[in-house]
């Protein structure tokens, strides 16, 4: 059996636009950590951040190109003033297409079955900005090797894609929105399909919120997030946030579905690969938590260890996290007091492992009605080799 203790959640909120608030400081509440049976955890001395065994680097460093270009978040640097991901550490999924270049006009067509079409340079485009407010996103290939480095949040400033489409009329039979951005990759990839575009109903992106990207935590967006329009779909997979966005036009309800919905349909918990877009759910990032980072602490008891988390996606906010040891046998109840949908919120758990070993730590949230395939399967399982106790 495993020591228990208590946990404080704290809202990983960097930014007055997370939660449309006035006070920044009402955004960093935190509860504070009850006295538990490891003490260490809260007031010992920090010796080290235990790595999670099976996964490697590099962190935060861009690498490849084109369509196999990558670059991993550093979760473990989480913490309630650092829950913005900066410019330089966002993930990358694709690097910016090496056939592009940058100096030159960029342009953003209002199209396809309309009765005139309406092309606006994208300068005319950043002009309509305004604040979005703070939106995670996560690649529907996260995975563990990486330390699931293929998510992060960042504030954003852009246009409401519904906004953009008051300046064209659909034709009678123009039912949904086709989205596409450049795909001017100079090489083939090995791993993805060449493709960049997602078809949804126009109800589905206002649903969503979904916006044509200009700024980027207050700058240009960087040539590898989608410079100069990127499509931000809040609470989607990232596949279906296209970078590059040239164009945006109405198509029919029969239209086929993109060689890029085609490559993710299994990553965004679709049935099969549906022939028509117009059978694709929307790609929403189910309810999912993880640790993002084991500390060892000394104090005058002896050392003990404090886990801290995150928790992200779903349609609602999570209220009581398990956290299990054991491979999801046992699970310690974290409840967890403030969480948003938006972004991800942090918590924290004191740990006082019994014997040194390694330990698959699994998060349950304990909410049967809501959606967390992933979560429920042990996908955002990770390890840690504890050497004292």
């Amino acid at each position: 059996m495993l020591r228990r203790g208590f946990l404080r959640n704290a809202a990983l909120l960097g930014a007055a636009g997370a939660l449309r608030c006035d006070s920044a400081e009402e955004l960093r509440r935190r509860v504070t950590l009850d006295a538990g049976a490891c003490p260490a955890a809260r007031t010992g001395e920090l010796e080290e951040v235990v790595p999670f065994a099976d996964e490697t680097g590099p962190f935060e460093v861009a690498g490849g190109a084109g369509l196999d270009g990558r670059l991993y978040t550093d979760l473990s640097r989480l913490a309630p003033d650092r829950s913005i991901t900066s410019n330089g550490a966002f993930y990358v999924r694709t690097r910016y297409p090496a056939e592009l270049d940058p100096a030159a006009p960029w342009q953003l067509t209002l199209g396809g079955a309309v009765a005139a079409s309406v092309t606006l340079d994208a300068r005319e485009v950043a002009a309509l900005e305004r604040d979005q407010g703070v939106h995670l996103l996560e690649c529907s290939g996260n995975f563990r090797a990486r330390g699931f480095g293929l998510i992060s949040a960042a504030s954003w400033h852009g246009v409401p894609v519904a906004e953009l489409l008051e300046r064209v009329v659909p034709l009678p039979g123009a039912s949904r929105v086709s989205i596409t951005g450049s795909d001017a990759h100079a090489a083939a990839s090995a791993n993805s399909v060449r493709g960049a575009s997602w078809i949804a109903s126009l109800e589905q992106l206002v649903g969503a919120g979904s916006f044509i990207a200009t700024r980027m935590n207050g700058e240009p967006l960087p040539l590898d997030h989608g410079y100069p329009l990127r499509l931000v779909n809040p609470g989607w997979y990232g596949c279906s946030c296209i970078k590059w966005v040239q164009s945006i036009d109405w198509v029919s309800d029969d239209v086929a579905s993109t060689s890029q919905m085609m490559e993710f349909a299994a990553r965004t918990h679709q049935q099969g690969e549906p022939a028509l877009a117009r059978d694709y759910a929307a790609p929403v990032i189910q309810q999912a938590a993880m640790p993002v980072r084991v500390e060892k602490r000394r104090g005058s008891a002896g050392v003990c260890y404090r886990v801290v988390g995150i928790v992200w996606g779903g349609s609602e906010p999570a209220r009581q996290l398990g956290v299990s040891f054991d491979g999801g046998e046992h699970f310690d109840t974290v409840p967890l007091v403030v969480t948003q949908n938006e972004t991800w919120s942090l918590w924290e758990h004191e740990w006082g492992p019994l014997a040194p070993g390694r330990y698959d730590i699994d998060c349950r949230v304990e909410q049967p009605s809501v959606p967390m395939r992933r979560l429920d399967s042990g996908y955002y399982r990770r390890s840690v080799v504890i050497d004292e106790v």
